[in-house]
């Protein structure tokens, strides 16, 4: 069984930690430190998109501080405190600072920052401390009781060390606690969020990549599902505060098939340099500047699901790339490729062992450790099924097909043959009939609710092993209505059979050489919805020279046809049989169309 993540990381625009508001308070002196030291802490905090509460930013003007300050103390998951030289002083600082080590001795963390002021004034609260206290003693207003609660929490506080800062660069400082805060949230939210079976394996990978080697690279390698990709991320959400700057490439090969490696080159870019902040900006010679600017960094980097070797050379070509301390991970099914690459360090993710396959079915039973054996002979059962072959599992994931209605199972097909990877929006166009028994939108909603496709970034995934599910339905049809694979086609336009039930076509020219379409091959396709000639890879040179052969006696019927995209078509016309009622859309790059039924274009 391998490495398995339950549930969803947070929303960026919360908090990291479940169950919390905030992930970090400050609690400060306004006029000593709000608009310097505490202010810049603040700015980097909420860059790192750490969701941040100070009481001028997040209390609106009328209300109860008192009350509200600490419902968001209650709501915090870290704490920052910042000792100045009148804090003493303030007996809402003080107050603040009782709620605070209260909620210390429940497990939260505590960081604190004695700012111009001695560490030993403030455990003993002598000095200029001694004479705020002094004040505070003479105020007949105020419990000794209450008092005394002060100077506990202030010699607790003062006793936990932290960062003096007196002739230092308060920049520097900021850094540090903006990334021992990060590790903090971070190493929280990892040990929250279900990943069964990750201690042993993340010890493993991380005493790989603690050498001394100035740069290194490590590949994670093994067969879908086995847990790369999910093992991986927990990996960088770990230790990604300790670098300079980080980023996290999802679905390499995928990507840079569908949208060129330029774009990957973009998104590294903007990780690495601008915080993540995908700005609309053109890069004149990309390569330069990415290596320029990474070897001056300490940098760590996930290129997830490679399967080319161009991919690494464009997106980490070298050692040499990166800045002294840097870690460069590499999943892939390819081993060839990492050898090839000259990475330094191999894991393949190992499975779990019994305990830990336990607690991953005690874990979606939503039962109690304590009750974890009760559970043992099915849970055995069900570990048996996870380890059968991939041949099994598709007979599995068959049943779950089975269960789908008519309409369900064609966009389940249609998915899984020409649209993953594309946008959502575009997938239900083309798929709604605008029938009152038809929704494009709900069967999509039931595809995704039993986790046959997925949602992310607006766009449709499907994992590999489902995908090949649904190939294999469509090749044991008997007479299969859908053609994808090139060799498949090829294979098609030989022997003319089943041309009559074929509903969508696509070709990949980066993959097909020498082909071409007889001029009859389509006249008797009537039931054709979907017709795609395309260049698959951005990365080819001379993209105009791609192209089908065709004849001029060619006819294509659009009784049906709902989208037609032909890249380099060959013709200056293109006769349709019928008029194409249902087209949506029509795309044709890199041709020489300029006029459909002599109608010019």
């Amino acid at each position: 069984m391998s490495l398995i993540r339950i549930g969803q990381t947070a929303p960026r625009n919360t908090s990291f930690l479940p169950g919390s508001k905030f992930d970090v308070f400050l609690n400060f002196r306004g006029e000593d430190t709000r608009t310097n030291f505490t202010d810049h802490l603040y700015t980097a905090l909420v860059e790192k998109k750490i969701h941040t509460f100070r009481d001028d930013e997040e209390l609106e003007r009328g209300e109860k501080i008192s009350q509200n300050l600490l419902q968001a103390i209650e709501e915090s998951g870290v704490f920052i405190v910042i000792f100045s030289k009148s804090y003493a002083s303030s007996k809402w600082c003080l107050n603040e600072l009782v709620s605070i080590m209260e909620r210390r001795e429940r497990g939260r963390k505590v960081f604190v920052v004695f700012y111009h002021v001695d560490p030993s004034e403030v455990r003993r609260q002598s000095g200029e401390w001694g004479k705020a206290f002094a004040y505070h003693e003479k105020n007949a207003k105020l419990e000794r009781e209450q008092i005394q609660k002060w100077r506990d929490a202030l010699t607790a506080a003062g006793n936990l060390g932290g960062y003096h800062i007196e002739n230092q660069y308060e920049s520097e400082i900021v850094k540090k606690i903006t990334r021992e805060t990060l590790c903090e949230i971070i190493g929280k939210h990892c040990d929250e969020d279900g990943l069964v079976g990750k201690n042993s394996q993340l010890y493993a990978l991380e005493n790989l990549i603690r050498t001394r080697k100035a740069v290194l690279m490590v590949g994670i390698y093994g067969l879908d599902g086995i847990g790369k990709t999910t093992f991986a991320r927990a990996l960088y959400d770990k230790i990604a505060c300790q670098f300079e700057g980080a980023s996290f490439l999802e679905n390499v090969g995928e990507v840079s098939k569908k949208s060129g490696l330029y774009c990957l080159q973009k998104r590294l870019f903007c990780d690495i340099l601008l915080g993540g902040e995908n700005q609309e900006t053109t890069f004149h010679s990309i390569d330069y500047w990415l290596k320029d600017k990474l070897r001056r960094k300490k940098v760590l980097i996930v290129l997830d699901d490679v399967n080319d070797m161009k991919q690494l050379q464009t997106l980490a070509g070298g050692h040499d790339w990166f800045g002294r301390g840097s870690r460069i991970i590499i999943t892939t099914k390819n081993k060839h490729l990492l050898f090839q690459h000259r990475v330094d360090e191999f894991y393949e993710p190992k499975e779990l062992d019994s305990r830990e396959a336990l607690q991953l079915f005690s874990y979606h039973a939503n039962t109690k450790e304590d009750s974890l054996y009760d559970f043992y002979p099915l849970s055995k059962q069900l570990e048996s099924l996870a380890r059968e072959s991939v041949r099994e599992n598709l007979n599995i994931l068959r049943v779950c097909y089975n269960g789908l209605n008519h309409q369900e199972k064609n966009i389940f097909l249609d998915v899984a043959c020409f649209f993953k990877g594309e946008y959502k929006d575009f997938v239900t166009k083309m798929l709604d009939r605008h029938d009152q028994y038809f929704s494009a939108t709900e069967g999509i909603k039931v595809l995704t609710d039993r986790c046959l496709i997925a949602a992310s970034e607006r766009k449709l995934w499907m994992q590999n092993i489902i995908q090949k599910l649904g190939w294999q339905i469509v090749r044991k049809a008997r007479n299969p209505n859908r053609c994808w694979d090139h060799m498949d086609i090829q294979r098609f336009l030989r022997t003319r059979m089943g041309m009559y039930e074929v509903e969508g076509l696509s070709l990949d020219l980066s993959e097909s050489k020498d082909i071409h379409f007889p001029a009859e091959v389509f006249a008797n396709m009537a039931e054709l919805k979907m017709l795609k000639v395309f260049l698959g890879c951005d990365l080819v040179e001379g993209k105009e020279n791609y192209q089908v052969k065709i004849y001029e006696n060619f006819r294509l019927p659009c009784f049906v046809l709902r989208y037609l995209h032909w890249h380099g078509y060959q013709l200056e016309f293109f006769p349709l049989i019928y008029t194409a009622k249902e087209l949506l859309e029509l795309n044709m790059p890199f041709s020489r169309l300029n006029q459909i039924n002599g109608n010019m274009i």
